[in-house]
């Protein structure tokens, strides 16, 4: 039981920055900059073994559309399928609403139409390498650094810009994306560009290569899950568990109908007196340090409503229990107030971790197993190990984490199991072919 002294409290913020309904999270960055970095030791790759560098840029193009459209539709026919007849429009669209109305047409609304119209007429001038590719981006750019200060130095509405309202307008996100389906939909689509027959670029050659990079890429992927508190492991009493209170901090931090959250800090320390109870359980002081001027009603208020439903809502990480929230205030000397609240946490794997540090050591390892081969790999070598390692690793993980959805909980072995074991046949086959083909044949 001592052995839980030495779990982590995890309260990083999602958010790197944000700007009015704009935010830059550490998920969608390090999403990005997966491919980014990819891309840069595709070019290498190539340039090493005397392959068209070229072709980088439409492998890029291939790698970021498979893993998105795979990876979402492979979520929704796993693990939500309803959707497909339920909701249709909500698998590639993040938002929805209830019905369409027409405003008014103004200047601005007509400026506002326009973007569309040059946002496609951009994409066909890139697609036909035309130099009034350049004119058209530099208006594009531009309109939207024109609405940009209409909304923050003139505090125009965004429904300005439109000559449409869409009515009960709600961001909702993508709520999955199955990274099974991802590596479905990279394998079809690399199929599908091998088959130009190009030298050294057969769809073995082309698969070992890939997939060094999609280590890298997986190993931040996991990390922006991780910075999302998402993808959660289960409860544990192990010393590598992790209390994640960051989804607490976020909600309580955000605008309400009430106006601006009235506290300037929230810290979290560990009950050392209340101990470890089963399942994961620990005790967890929460300190809430409110805005200078903040009256005490409002103190309380806040309190006893708004903290009160965080903790119930975020009931994966904080075991709240029902019934009057815990608490104490105290006045600083400044005369602001400060609030101590006592509440359960729980310490569940960090598996988005195991994940990621999983995938950068391979990472690591592969991309110094090319380094001394190069031209001389054996067709689907690296490809094959990838296959049992990264698959069998993902079977084993599934035993730490939480299940995704509640018709899980039935099964012997959850849907990442399942679709993991052919995933790691198909390896073994590789394998066995790569190491009874001749390495000569490696570079024809």
């Amino acid at each position: 039981m001592y052995t839980m002294l030495s779990y982590f409290i995890w309260n990083g913020s999602p958010e790197i920055f944000s700007i009015g309904f704009f935010s830059l999270r550490w998920y969608g960055l390090l999403f990005a900059l997966g491919f980014l970095i990819s891309q840069q030791l595709l070019y290498y790759i190539h340039k090493v073994e005397g392959k068209p560098e070229k072709d980088v840029e439409t492998l890029t193009i291939i790698m970021i559309a498979a893993t998105i459209i795979g990876a979402r539709l492979g979520h929704v026919i796993f693990y939500q399928p309803e959707m497909l007849w339920k909701d249709p429009w909500g698998v590639f669209i993040p938002f929805g609403f209830s019905s369409i109305r027409f405003t008014e047409f103004s200047a601005l609304a007509l400026i506002g139409s326009s973007l569309p119209v040059l946002l496609f007429v951009w994409i066909y001038l890139q697609y036909k390498k035309s130099k009034h590719a350049d004119i058209v981006g530099y208006v594009l750019v531009g309109l939207v650094l024109f609405f940009v200060a209409m909304k923050f130095l003139f505090n125009k509405p965004i429904g300005d810009f439109f000559p449409i309202e869409l009515v009960n307008f709600r961001f909702t996100g993508f709520e999955g994306l199955a990274s099974h389906g991802g590596a479905i939909a990279i394998l079809f689509a690399l199929w599908l560009y091998s088959r130009k027959n190009k030298p050294g670029q057969s769809y073995l050659q082309v698969l070992d290569r890939i997939v060094i990079l999609v280590f890298l890429t997986g190993a931040l992927i996991r990390l922006g899950n991780y910075f999302n508190s998402e993808i959660i492991g289960k409860p544990t009493d192990s010393p590598l568990g992790v209390l994640m209170v960051n989804p607490v901090t976020h909600q309580l931090m955000m605008k309400t109908a009430n106006g601006p959250a009235p506290v300037s800090s929230i810290e979290y320390k560990k009950d050392t007196e209340k101990g470890v109870t089963a399942n994961g359980k620990v005790g967890l002081n929460m300190y809430l340090f409110f805005n200078k001027g903040v009256s005490p009603d409002r103190v309380v208020s806040f309190l006893e409503a708004e903290v009160k439903s965080a903790l119930l809502d975020q009931n994966e990480f904080i075991d709240e229990p029902i019934g009057s929230l815990n608490y104490k205030i105290s006045q600083e000397p400044d005369g602001s107030f400060a609030a101590k609240v006592i509440t359960t946490g729980i310490v569940r794997h960090p598996s988005q971790l195991y994940e990621s540090i999983s995938c950068f050591l391979l990472f690591l390892f592969f991309w110094w197993y090319w380094s001394r081969l190069k031209n001389a790999l054996p067709e689907g070598r690296i490809f094959g190990w990838f296959m049992v390692i990264l698959w069998s690793l993902r079977f084993v993980y599934e035993f730490l984490k939480k299940n995704q959805v509640s018709f899980e909980d039935a099964m012997d072995l959850n849907m990442g199991q399942l679709l993991s074991i052919p995933l790691v046949l198909v390896g073994v086959w590789v394998l066995v072919r790569s190491y009874r083909k001749p390495t000569a044949n490696a570079t024809s």
